[in-house]
């Protein structure tokens, strides 16, 4: 289609430009996710090479995938003239920050000693964020933001009309996929027979993910004659006394048999498979990757309507949206799809056409590759 990236030929290869990723993290989370399907989209386009400190499950996916990367020791202050080296000696002809973290800033700083035009990824909200922290942003040579909501969050840093949005996205083949072979096993795995609605959550579990308000909503719909089952899948040792008190209100109100924890899992497309619903709490959230993972899958959404969750689920079309902090709302909607199996469907099918038309990585790719160009032909340097 138009919106797929050309795939140069071999004795083009010499002329690409040379695009330094600069990771915050070296941990499997949202931001390295999308930066691995990115990189996976754009090395056609361009040589790449990610700079990360230490090495945990990201760069083991980058070593899967066979994309080029290199383990400092630190990405702070103290590791951002040995950054500016490496990216000299590579000869980059770009740096691109992942994120807005510390390491961001550094990558900023090692850019400019290295005389290297300079891109940042925002991908969280920056409404509490000072000066001091995001001031950078003004002088970055270009400013991508995962939604518009996010891009708003950053604006009085990055000034007016500076700041690109462009959706996360996730591969075609993942939306076109048949249900998952495993999908009827995990169902049983977790204990859920044909008549049991499965409702699950993914985030790593932590406050600003909302999950006590899923347990409070799902708490409050009672018994309902409809067996129902609350699934949440991530990490647990973000906030382990958060999960703690999770735990204990599980057990607490007898739910230890409609409520299970899965913790982190690396089967998360087999659990949705499982799934009839899709609840996210965030209160805060950019562009979360699981909603549209989820409505890939086929799955009507229950959320919060903030930031790039309401840029992503249609009211009543692909979910059903409830003022941040609601959780009669959440109730009611939840409620609602357990009820009825056809409109459950309905909005799942539509779900899953909406991530197709809007939100793939072919898209995602081309957006941001249209940011570097820009960038670089302000230096003579286009792909």
């Amino acid at each position: 289609g138009a919106d797929r990236l050309p795939v140069l030929a071999p004795d083009a290869r010499e002329a690409r430009p040379r695009v330094a990723f600069v990771s915050h993290t070296a941990d499997w989370v949202g931001p390295t996710n999308s930066l691995t399907l990115l990189l996976g989209r754009l090395k056609s386009r361009y040589d790449v090479r990610v700079f990360v400190p230490g090495s945990g499950d990201f760069t083991e996916r980058l070593d899967a995938e066979g994309i080029e990367y290199r383990s400092l020791r630190r990405l702070d202050k103290w590791g951002m003239l040995r950054l500016r080296k490496e990216i000299r000696e590579w000869n980059a002809h770009l740096v691109y920050a992942n994120n807005t973290h510390s390491s961001s800033r550094i990558a900023f700083l090692a850019s400019r000693l290295a005389r290297v035009p300079f891109v940042t990824h925002v991908r969280g909200m920056a409404w509490n964020q000072s000066w001091r922290r995001m001031g950078y942003l003004r002088f970055a040579d270009g400013v991508v933001a995962v939604s518009r909501a996010c891009g708003d969050s950053v604006g009085r840093f990055a000034g007016a009309g500076r700041v690109v949005t462009v959706y996360n996205g996730i591969p075609r083949q993942r939306v076109s996929a048949p249900r998952s072979e495993r999908a009827d096993m995990m169902r049983q795995e977790l204990g859920a027979d044909a008549d049991t609605v499965v409702i699950t959550s993914v985030s790593h579990l932590m406050p600003r993910k909302g999950q006590q308000l899923g347990l409070d909503a799902f708490s409050a719909m009672g018994q309902r004659g409809i067996r129902r089952l609350f699934v949440m899948a991530g990490r647990t040792d973000r906030d382990p006394s958060y999960v703690r008190d999770l735990e204990g209100r599980i057990e607490a109100e007898g739910l230890g048999d409609r409520v299970k924890i899965l913790g982190f899992r690396r089967d998360v497309m087999d659990i949705l498979d499982a799934s009839d619903i899709f609840l996210h709490t965030a209160v805060a959230d950019p562009h979360p990757r699981s909603v549209i993972e989820a409505m890939a899958r086929g799955l009507p959404v229950v959320a919060f309507a903030v930031d790039g969750v309401a840029e992503t689920v249609v009211q009543e079309e692909t979910g059903l949206l409830v003022e941040s902090g609601n959780v009669a709302g959440l109730t009611a909607g939840l409620g609602a799809l357990v009820d009825a199996p056809e409109l459950r469907q309905r909005m799942g099918a539509a779900g899953r056409q909406r991530i197709e038309h809007h939100f793939t990585d072919d898209a995602t790719a081309e957006g941001v590759a249209q940011v570097i160009d820009a960038v670089l032909a302000k230096r003579g340097r286009a792909s």
